[in-house]
């Protein structure tokens, strides 16, 4: 077999996989990184996390937009701003929040809520109730359009807080009504002259001219499932989102599952929340086996990972920003895992291949790479765990016995890399 050394005197077998071999799930099925990603072909640390403030107590939910952060607490929304909180009276907290220029020169944080479109500046919030409230919000060639149930509405143009223009003028507000057995609207995602619409069960799309004479609208096939919204993000190539049946993509022309691995041990029974940042998805889950953290997908190479990263809510534009408690942190691009967590690459396999039938004993394991790393090794007769450095034999005691091992490898150390991981094994003497 491929991969596999010469046995050695005395019965013992080494077998070396590179990282490129786990990707193999007919051999390891059951394969997960956890606080990992891949990096110029080896595992890395996933990303580190720094603090930047302190929230206000009772914080619900945090907004990020082009750079700016909004906490809301049930009552107040507050900018947090350096040190400076300012808060607005709020107890109808914005669904959605987009930045905007206007023609003017302009800085506008748009929102929307359950009764209004709104305007929020950090030390008030105008309210406008003519468009109603909705369920998302988005900016196009000059216009604000909202979505409340099936019904489009659009402000005027180029004035995108005008409402109440007369309706038939060609620059004036107006709406638009979707068939209601899609399901009510999800997120709206503007493209050039192309608003796309996420319904609960289909996927539309705008074509919006300046004048809505020209305005053209279009439904694609969609057989997917419900859509679950807050999983929906914007990814630049593609918006990816989790449904009903599980992780999918669409790419401007048609929707389609996402076949990997880690998003289908997601429990869907618990909305995700995702965003985007930097190239990759990240989304807050609670995963089938009860822990909660979060999953990322790496959308140009199609990679995902794991992060044992805990926290009831996330947003995103210049960095991923979360909650712990009182204080907000983001994500930040080099190694090293945030509060000192450790990365972890488990290798739930079952039977290591080239195992054949019949008892085995793992006897050490080399792991590639640089850093120090703690060894879990198991089987369904006993555990044995074993410490060492990279590109060190590390000898197990009282080594795991069974038809079926498995390996856990962890590390904290920030310079952590994982290239290859070498076993060695012999047969089990008749017991």
């Amino acid at each position: 077999m491929k991969g596999t050394l010469p046995p050695p005197e005395g019965g013992v077998r080494r077998a070396r996989f590179p990282l490129s071999a786990f990707k193999d799930r007919e051999k390891f099925p059951e394969l997960s990184f956890c606080n990992l990603r891949e990096e110029a072909g080896a595992l890395v640390l996933s990303e580190g996390s720094e603090e930047v403030n302190i929230l206000p107590e009772n914080t619900e939910r945090i907004y990020s937009v082009n750079g700016a952060v909004f906490a809301f607490t049930g009552d107040y929304l507050y900018k947090i701003d350096g040190t400076l909180k300012s808060r607005d009276k709020c107890t109808d907290p914005p669904v959605c929040m987009v930045y905007y220029m206007t023609k003017s020169g302009l800085e506008r944080v748009y929102g929307v809520n359950s009764s209004a479109f709104q305007i929020y500046t950090g030390t008030s919030i105008q309210t406008f109730y003519a468009p109603g409230g909705g369920t998302c919000l988005a900016m196009l060639n000059d216009r604000s359009f909202l979505m409340s149930g099936a019904r489009i509405r659009y402000s005027a143009r180029p004035d995108t807080e005008d409402w109440l223009k007369e309706p038939y003028d060609p620059l004036g507000p107006g709406t638009i009504e979707l068939p209601r057995d899609r399901g009510n609207a999800l997120k709206l995602v503007p493209r050039l002259n192309l608003l796309y619409i996420f319904l609960d069960r289909g996927i539309w799309r705008l074509e919006a001219q300046a004048d809505p004479c020209n305005f053209k609208i279009r439904e694609y096939p969609y057989c997917e499932g419900r859509i679950l919204g807050r999983s929906i993000a914007d990814c630049g190539s593609r918006v990816l989102f989790f449904t009903e049946r599980g992780f999918a993509a669409f790419d401007g022309n048609k929707s389609v599952p996402v076949d990997d691995p880690l998003a289908a041990e997601v429990d869907l029974s618990e909305e995700p929340e995702a965003v985007h940042w930097s190239g990759r998805y990240y989304a807050r889950v609670k995963f089938r086996d009860g822990r909660r953290g979060m999953f990322v997908y790496n959308v140009a190479h199609g990679t995902s990972y794991r992060m044992d990263l805990l926290t009831h809510t996330i947003a995103a534009s210049d960095a991923v920003y979360y909650p712990l408690g009182t204080k907000l942190y983001r994500l930040v691009a080099s190694s090293g895992y945030a509060q000192g967590g450790s990365g972890a690459c488990e290798f739930r396999t079952g039977r290591f291949r080239p195992f054949a039938n019949g008892d085995h004993i793992l006897r050490s394991v080399i792991v590639e790479g640089e850093g120090t790393f703690t060894l879990t090794a198991s089987s369904e007769k006993n555990t044995a765990e074993g410490k060492g450095s990279a590109n060190r034999r590390i000898v197990f005691s009282g080594a795991p016995r069974g038809e079926t091992l498995s390996l856990t490898v962890r590390s904290s150390s920030p310079d952590a890399r994982i290239v290859a991981i070498d076993f060695e094994w012999r047969e089990a003497p008749p017991s």
